[in-house]
């Protein structure tokens, strides 16, 4: 899942800015979010792709999100996931 979701960031750059982009502005706000808000929100701007139909990314990217901006750890919530087990 996390090949899957870092080849999908490869592919669509433009969306992971812009999800990346939204998270840093609840930082900045001090809100709580979660990926699968971020999700609907770049399907929202007609940003959907083909592997993001199902949520089935979210744990990856979640924790791709946090590993590039430590800052958002605090504002996410993240479940024990499968992906957690690869680690």
């Amino acid at each position: 899942m996390e090949y899957e979701a870092r080849l999908w960031a490869d592919e669509n750059p433009g969306r992971w800015a812009f999800m990346s982009s939204l998270a840093l502005h609840e930082v900045r706000a001090k809100r709580r979010f979660g990926m699968k808000w971020l999700i609907e929100q770049c399907r929202r701007k007609d940003f959907a792709g083909s592997k993001m139909g199902s949520n089935t990314l979210a744990p990856a990217l979640a924790r791709m999100l946090i590993e590039e901006h430590p800052e958002c750890r605090r504002f996410m919530a993240t479940r024990h996931s499968i992906v957690d087990e690869v680690r």
